[in-house]
């Protein structure tokens, strides 16, 4: 059984926190168009960078839907 806490999440990340979330050693990134980075992470740490005061970002649960957000920052 999986707990929570031990679940993949997706993140996209806009803007000037991009580059900090990007570089994080709890995140691994998999795409990036410019300042907008799709990332995956571990629940906990997509937990402590969502309390950032200074990052924006939205986080799911499954990789298909932060593709298909992620894909209308294309062109």
């Amino acid at each position: 059984m999986h707990y929570q806490a031990d679940q993949q999440r997706f993140l996209i990340v806009l803007g000037g926190s991009a580059d900090r979330v990007a570089e994080d050693p709890a995140v691994t990134v998999l795409d990036r168009i410019d300042r907008v980075v799709l990332a995956e992470t571990s629940y906990r740490a997509a937990s402590r960078l969502r309390r950032s005061t200074d990052v924006l970002i939205h986080c799911y649960e499954r990789e298909g839907d932060a593709r298909r957000v992620f894909g209308l920052f294309r062109d």
